[in-house]
């Protein structure tokens, strides 16, 4: 097995053989049977060549995969922040039905 610096998977071939390529970064995440697996953009490759590997096959890349996860839970929270502030306004904004029915019914269904 190589120990180089950069960061590379070895994928198993349809024989006996393994060959390794170099990742060129994570883009995305997701759970496949109960096993974590990242979407990996090979370097030299098109993106329609991404990969879904899982993290025994990403040798070299805690690095890589620290970071992605980092910037996953940066999203993520501040997704959330957003989507809370969102409701915060929806419940500042008067319900209209409601203040068309105390009017005298304007836009109820008759």
């Amino acid at each position: 097995m190589n120990t180089r610096s950069i960061n590379y998977a070895v994928i198993p071939d349809t024989g006996h053989t393994e060959t390794e390529y170099e990742v060129e970064k994570i883009s995305g995440k997701r759970l496949k049977n109960g096993v974590v697996e990242y979407e990996i953009k090979w370097k030299g490759y098109s993106t329609l060549d991404n990969t879904w590997e899982r993290i025994k096959n990403l040798l070299n890349c805690q690095d890589m995969i620290q970071q992605y996860e980092n910037k996953l839970k940066k999203y993520r929270q501040t997704s959330r922040k957003t989507s809370q502030q969102t409701r915060q306004e929806n419940n500042k904004r008067p319900n209209t039905r409601s203040a068309a029915r105390e009017r005298g019914g304007e836009n109820e269904k008759k």
